[in-house]
């Protein structure tokens, strides 16, 4: 039941709704007979509701569902993706999980949260580049964010790029979204 359960409580909220029904089947065929509940949260359940109110968010069962999904991906993955067309909640649904946060007893999770749109910067000055002039480093917003952050205490820290995903800053990602959590610099930092 266990097994079954983190199957389907770490996918559900990666899986578009057309797709439910062959997962579900799947889920099924695997573990026939069993269906255990959720895992609750009644803390974070509550934090998230207070937090809807708080922030002036209709707490609709199934945004809160959807936060509370967010926190569960953001505590076992350390780079995640919010995808769907624009005004769905994607950016409602993050700033509702940091304020859930900072309800937690001794604001252990006070998390601190950059927020750039990168689609609205050439790719050098998000991440930086050598100038053929001096061939000296220039920071871009993201490396220099980055820096910034490596200084500080121990605290959560989230780095959202905003819009679109756009295949020029993706790519320079992968090194930091796959397990090495390292952003190489074009001056091989």
């Amino acid at each position: 039941a266990m097994l079954m359960r983190a199957l389907r409580d770490f996918n559900i909220p990666k899986i578009i709704k057309e797709d439910e029904v062959v997962f579900f089947g799947l889920l099924k065929d695997l573990f026939p007979g069993l269906d255990p509940p959720r895992s609750m949260d009644p803390d974070l359940e509550a934090n998230v509701l207070r937090a809807c109110k708080e922030m002036g968010t209709d707490p609709d069962e199934v945004f809160r569902l959807k936060v509370v999904q967010l926190e569960e991906l953001v505590s076992i993955r350390h780079c995640n993706f919010m995808m769907g067309p624009a005004m769905s909640g994607k950016s409602t649904c993050w700033r509702t999980l940091v304020k859930a946060r900072e309800y937690e007893p001794g604001q252990e999770r006070l998390t601190y949260v950059h927020d750039i749109s990168a689609k609205v910067m050439l790719t050098q000055d998000l991440y930086g580049y050598t100038s053929l002039a001096t061939r000296e480093w220039q920071d871009g917003v993201l490396s220099k964010i980055l820096r910034d952050l490596n200084q500080m205490d121990e605290k959560p820290k989230w780095i959202m790029l905003d819009g679109d995903l756009d295949a020029n800053w993706i790519e320079s990602m992968n090194s930091v979204m796959d397990d090495n959590k390292i952003l190489t610099l074009p001056s091989n930092e």
